[in-house]
């Protein structure tokens, strides 16, 4: 979330690693071998298995579940509920705007924000162990419009992260619930009939949307807490960089993969970076993964 400091360093070595598992100077996820359902362990193949969206939604749930063993996949041309954009409008299908939220920001940034927000309070707190970096309890609409005020070149890079799914109207196509029935049959229960049964509302927990700006920088975390992650770009673009861990077993399932005591900043020191396979994908608009 910063342009300097230790998210910012973190990202240089690893894209250093990333590099250097190109192929003649080609990210693996753009060889052909991608493409294939077939998975070659040890190889010089992606962990990610690459595939458009009209050939995806005719896999059946078994060969999507096969796949997920070993790699990442990532969907090319998802199709979405509105033509989303860098505005107020878009921004509104996904959370209220003039409902306070958490933004996360570098400390000399989120004090400009404080002063031209269009809140009657803005609150902040320090992070415990990173005094550089400010939650700031703000609105999208305070997001926006320090978005748009700045140069491209000046703003700073601020991430409005955990909104809640209550306001969205995605679905998510019907072939996940192979393997997360719960949360697909959630996404479909009407209001009314949750109301009239007292049935939990569960999709802020399972579901979520983040709004971030340019240069915007999250440290290393595992999603989910290693469970199944789907992400869809509804605007702009998001570089992603994954981590498998060099050992015999080459699954990807386990939420235990990096242990219970894992330190995020571990890929600073030293050499430490050869720990794991790096791959990273720019993803872009209707892209999922």
């Amino acid at each position: 979330m910063l342009k300097t400091g230790v998210d910012a360093e973190t990202l240089r070595r690893l894209e250093k690693r990333v590099q250097e598992g190109f192929v003649d100077g080609v990210p693996l996820h753009l060889l052909p071998s991608a493409g294939s359902l077939a998975y070659a362990a040890k190889s010089d193949q992606s962990r990610f298995f690459v595939t458009p969206h009209s050939e995806y939604i005719h896999l059946s749930p078994q060969t999507i579940l096969n796949v997920l063993r070993h790699r990442h996949i990532l969907v090319h041309g998802h199709p979405l509920d509105h033509q989303y954009g860098w505005n107020l409008e878009s921004f509104a299908r996904l959370y209220d705007v003039d409902k306070k939220t958490t933004v996360h920001g570098e400390a000399k940034f989120i004090s400009i924000v404080i002063l031209i927000t269009t809140s009657s309070k803005a609150a902040h707190y320090t992070h415990p162990s990173r005094p550089e970096v400010r939650h700031f309890q703000g609105t999208l609409r305070d997001l926006y419009e320090i978005t748009t005020k700045f140069p491209p070149d000046t703003c700073p890079p601020l991430n409005a992260v955990s909104l809640p799914a209550s306001r969205r109207n995605l679905i998510f196509p019907s072939h996940w619930g192979s393997f997360a029935s719960h949360e697909l049959a959630q996404s479909r229960i009407p209001d009314s009939y949750a109301t009239l049964f007292n049935v939990p509302y569960t999709r802020e927990y399972t579901e979520w949307s983040l709004i971030g700006g340019k240069d915007a920088i999250s440290p290393i975390h595992i999603d989910s807490e290693g469970l199944a992650t789907v992400v869809l770009v509804l605007e702009g673009s998001k570089y992603w960089i994954v981590a498998t861990q060099i050992k015999e077993d080459e699954d990807i399932c386990s939420i235990n993969t990096l242990g219970p005591d894992w330190d995020p900043y571990i890929f600073n020191q030293g050499d430490n970076g050869r720990l794991c396979r790096f791959e990273a994908v720019h993803l872009q608009k209707g892209d999922m993964m």
